[in-house]
């Protein structure tokens, strides 16, 4: 129980969590959802993102469950860069 509260699971979930809410959020933009419905467009976006961040908090949950230390914070570190691309392509 104590490998869930470790600084590197926590950095691990949040750092998921955020990568995924805007994976979420970009999704809906790529794919067009949330086109001429107008002010529902924004809410679907939000959705889609809240739904994202719990899918991604599930996955860091048992990524730290199954890893030890080290394996965490390889992962931070992936998470990290893929966060800062997905950041460029959101401000880009």
């Amino acid at each position: 129980m104590n490998k869930y509260f470790r600084i590197s699971s926590l950095l691990l979930y949040i750092l998921s969590m955020i990568g995924s809410f805007i994976t979420g959020g970009l999704m809906v933009r790529w794919l067009g959802l949330a086109d001429q419905q107008g002010m529902t467009g924004g809410a679907t976006v939000f959705m889609a993102g809240i739904i994202g961040a719990g899918v991604g908090l599930g996955a860091s949950l048992f990524l730290a469950s199954m890893n030890n230390r080290k394996m965490n914070i390889l992962i931070n570190v992936g998470l990290f860069v893929v966060l800062i691309i997905l950041l460029g392509i959101l401000l880009g």
